[in-house]
């Protein structure tokens, strides 16, 4: 419960607008504690704050209980996409996990994007949002707050 008071904070202390900050939880933290995770998540997107949910697919999904989350976001587990350009299989999952996210308002969004080829897929797929080692390694704080000065 004491998550959005610290968020607002770090975010006072650091000048930096909520709107510029996205969470993420996994799919298996948000299905443990739901009551306590709604209401943390509430507060989060009142205060301007997206919220993504990591890891999806990678547990039992439900996803009658993942439509009672004011997320914007699901990202999609890197397993799916680190061979998505190779393996058909993995192709249609993350096409039809694409499809359900904008069926349900949200943005789906490609974790473990490693070269051009993955990325030109996901995109031909309709997931026009990602992250991995093709754009950036992972950054610190120091870092993180220089790029966005920039």
């Amino acid at each position: 419960h004491e998550l959005p008071e610290l968020i607002e904070k770090l975010l006072n202390d650091y000048e930096i607008a909520p709107q510029f900050l996205k969470l993420e939880f996994t799919e298996r933290a948000c299905l443990t504690e739901q009551m306590v995770t709604k209401e943390v998540f509430d507060r989060l997107s009142t205060m301007g704050i997206k919220l993504c949910i990591d890891d999806f697919c990678s547990e039992n999904s439900s996803f009658i209980h993942l439509t009672n989350f004011p997320i914007e976001n699901i990202k999609i587990e890197k397993s799916f996409v680190l061979k998505i350009a190779k393996d058909a299989k993995k192709a249609k999952i993350v096409e039809a996990i694409v499809k359900l996210a904008q069926t349900l308002g949200w943005e789906p969004l490609a974790d473990g994007i490693a070269d051009q080829n993955a990325l030109e897929k996901l995109r031909d797929l309709g997931c026009l949002y990602g992250q991995g080692l093709y754009f950036s390694r992972a950054v610190n704080v120091a870092e993180f707050t220089s790029l966005l000065k920039k």
